[in-house]
């Protein structure tokens, strides 16, 4: 189809034909069946303790798509049950599938964001504050892909990450343009091919072409309609948005980065939900017991007649046997008061306890284990299993971490350097071309993204360094190690990370031990006022911070800052000694 803005109203009312319906489908289809682990959807269903057929909606019911799959994949197991029994099921839902899931976008998030493995760095300062504020949904570039984005693609891989001005054209009052970055799920999508891009967001509707943007607004009729104004002519020779990536398939389209942990999520919902309706019908003791017998003392009367001792008269009282209830009980919860003679015919009295075969139980339980197990394994969690050998946990330690850099290349490779790029190029115009007017203009900038994805803590980062510098490893790459030490340990403390990097920088002594030094000063390496300097530089720097602040301590050029501690540490550094007069009074060079 020819797509222009009239096709792309057409598209979003739903007025027009769409030859990517079918596309579309598979698309949020993906999104849904994942997102249903992830999100932690629940199924609603009628009050089985009651008959007025009231529907319960739990926390976490994410709507009638969700439902759809309940109703009729994942919990239709037993067609033929009654409705009150599969409506108890469904009150008993939990989702414990999205633990696993939870826990491996922690993993991710942690190993790929890491501070130390990238960097960024703008030449322009403004643009380089920009990215760096909470300039992006109340949050900085990075931290919105790693709170908002990571997650989002690994739901929805076919989904987009678009790049927008915030503002029309006719309301950017900046200097430079604010830009607006942000994930579009597969389901607001209404078409996207190279011709132009069409989504539903909120009340808006959007046309993007490689060199312009169309808004319409939703009215009051609920049809969107194009706004006259226009959005905003970008001129940036592309369409500004990415899709999400995951794992290709060969119907053409992405798969999720979780898609081989689906079908066994699937299967656990099916399974635990039976392992709770044996554990609720066949799980618990019960009582066997005889009918209460007629009392043998008052014959089932509840009363006898007795003579008065004393009078002889007679008189009705109520029988001492059975407590005026005709009959014997055989309720072991009874306090059955028997006399002596009666003891011995009580046997068991009548009541037997049975404990049921719990094997059906057990299966379900040892099932539902290994199903959990599979998931585990397809999401290379199991790394941990104390069971495993150590070439075992190796082994799958190198699949996660494999996992995290496929995942890490995707969002960093594409999603964040192309955000980086389209948000130069509409903040930066140039008129290189009198004739073309404005363009968009993109220059150089340093961008490295992370390399190794090992998540150590504080101690493994320090026991590292203690074994570089047992094994004599060149002070280089110790430097490094110091640096990956201090970001992880003080990764609150900015203040003492800039000391840390302030020392790197003048000090190229600081990684080496007292032993080291001395060889080092035995053999004329170094001098006594080097050493005097990288002992004295950390009190002075403290002194530094304390008399001048932070901010200035933040904001002071390295150049300047090192003429400053020369002159601090003059004092300290120990003045030559004079040269040795032999006995001709003639000056020698020798100490």
């Amino acid at each position: 189809m020819e797509l222009n803005k009239t096709t792309a109203g057409e598209l979003l009312n739903g007025t027009g034909t769409n030859p990517m319906k079918d596309t579309l489908k598979k698309w949020k289809d993906v999104y849904l069946e994942v997102s249903l682990h992830t999100k932690g959807a629940r199924p609603r269903f009628r009050n089985p303790a009651k008959d007025s057929g009231e529907w319960i909606t739990p926390p976490r019911w994410l709507g009638e798509e969700y439902q759809r799959l309940f109703d009729d994949f994942l919990l239709a197991r037993h067609p033929r049950e009654p409705e009150v029994t599969r409506d108890w099921r469904y009150s008993q839902y939990r989702s414990f599938t999205k633990a696993p899931f939870g826990m491996l976008n922690d993993i991710l998030r942690g190993a790929i964001f890491q501070d130390s493995q990238y960097s960024i760095v703008l030449p322009d300062k403004e643009d380089n504050d920009y990215i760096w504020g909470n300039n992006f949904q109340g949050k900085d570039l990075i931290q919105f892909f790693d709170e908002a984005v990571v997650p989002a693609v690994n739901e929805d891989p076919n989904g987009l990450v678009v790049r927008i001005p915030s503002k029309p054209w006719y309301e950017q009052v900046a200097s430079r343009l604010e830009v607006d970055v942000f994930f579009v799920n597969s389901k607001d999508i209404v078409y996207f091919d190279s011709s132009g891009l069409v989504f539903k967001r909120g009340q808006y509707g959007f046309y993007i072409t490689e060199v312009a943007i169309f808004r319409y607004v939703k009215g009051n009729n609920n049809l969107y309609e194009l706004e006259t104004r226009g959005y905003f002519s970008h001129r940036l020779g592309h369409i500004p948005a990415t899709v999400a990536g995951g794992v290709w398939n060969t119907d053409g389209y992405y798969d999720s980065y979780f898609d081989k942990a689906i079908a066994a999520a699937n299967e656990f919902i099916a399974s635990f939900s039976a392992e709770q309706m044996v554990d609720k019908e066949a799980s618990h003791p019960f009582i066997t017991q005889l009918e209460p017998e007629e009392c043998p003392t008052c014959h089932g009367l509840k009363q006898m007649r007795l003579t008065d001792q004393h009078t002889g008269d007679p008189r009705v009282v109520t029988c001492e046997k059975c407590k005026g209830r005709g009959t014997v009980s055989r309720n072991p919860a009874d306090r059955l008061m028997v006399s002596m003679e009666d003891w011995s015919q009580l046997g068991d009295g009548g009541t037997k306890i049975t404990n049921p075969d719990v094997s059906i139980n057990k299966y379900h339980r040892e099932k539902n284990v290994q199903v959990m197990d599979l998931i585990l394994r397809a999401l290379n969690l199991l790394n941990i299993d104390a069971a495993q050998s150590g070439a075992a946990k190796a082994i799958d330690l190198e699949k996660l971490l494999l996992f995290i850099a496929m995942v890490s290349n995707n969002v960093w490779g594409r999603l964040i350097f192309e955000s980086l790029r389209d948000i130069i190029a509409y903040r930066n115009i140039r008129v290189l071309d009198p004739t073309i007017g404005p363009v968009p203009y993109i220059y150089d900038f340093t961008f490295i993204k992370p390399s190794q994805f090992q998540v150590k803590t504080a101690a493994d980062l320090m026991q590292e360094l203690t074994d570089a510098t047992k094994g004599n490893i060149p002070g280089y790459i110790r430097k490094r190690q110091v640096t990956d030490f201090v970001d992880k340990r003080f990764a609150g403390d900015d203040i003492f990370q800039r000391k840390t990097a302030v020392i790197a920088e003048l000090d190229d002594l600081y990684v080496f031990t007292p032993d080291e030094r001395l060889t080092m000063r035995t053999t004329g390496e170094v001098s006594t006022p080097d050493l005097v300097f990288s002992r004295k530089l950390p009190g002075i720097l403290d002194e530094l911070v304390r008399d001048n602040g932070a901010k200035w301590f933040f904001s002071v050029k390295i150049d300047e800052l090192k003429k400053i501690v020369d002159e601090a540490i003059k004092p300290f550094i120990p003045a030559q000694q004079p040269a040795f007069r032999n006995e001709n009074g003639e000056n020698d060079d020798e100490t």
